[in-house]
């Protein structure tokens, strides 16, 4: 599979004295740099992601190796679902903010990204899209923002709506 993920049905394990049934019912994705998320699909939990202990999202690029086997542009997301909308030339980055490691990761990748972060990443007083495109630039990459509909993300799109939207960005 592409994206190698797997899911855990029951897992009454426990090790040490740490108890691990919250894994139950979760869906594991691999992240890179030896990083995974467990994400809730049933809705019944306060807490969507789990991610291991002494991994650094900060310091990773989700579905890199992937996207830049085209590097000359990469779409920018927030999470691994909209990578899976996107496809191969998606990329994630665990949230609203785009780290400076994971700034400098890009630009070692690619000559342009298309932004398309969450629309409320670009709202408020210093917006965290808009910093991210500043960062980008500030290395030489070329940044133009997806505008996405109001209150969707691009997992929320159909995959054909999605490039539609980039290329008319």
């Amino acid at each position: 599979m592409l994206y190698d993920v797997g899911y855990c049905t029951v897992f009454k394990e426990t090790r040490g004295k740490k108890d691990y049934q919250w894994l139950s019912g979760r869906m594991f994705i691999p992240c890179g740099d030896g990083g995974w998320q467990a994400r809730e699909l049933s809705g019944t939990s306060n807490i969507k992601y789990y991610s291991n202990e002494g991994w650094s999202k900060t310091r990773t690029v989700y579905n890199l190796a992937q996207a830049s086997k085209t590097p000359d542009m990469c779409v920018l997301c927030e999470g691994v679902t909209d990578v899976w909308r996107v496809g191969e030339r998606g990329v994630a980055i665990f949230g609203k903010s785009l780290s400076k490691t994971q700034a400098d990761i890009l630009a070692r990748n690619f000559s342009t990204v298309a932004v398309a972060l969450d629309t409320d990443a670009f709202e408020g007083k210093n917006p965290s899209g808009t910093k991210a495109m500043v960062e980008l630039n500030r290395r030489g990459v070329k940044t133009f923002r997806v505008m996405l509909p109001a209150g969707k993300d691009p997992a929320d799109c159909g995959k054909d709506e999605f490039w539609s939207l980039v290329n008319t960005s």
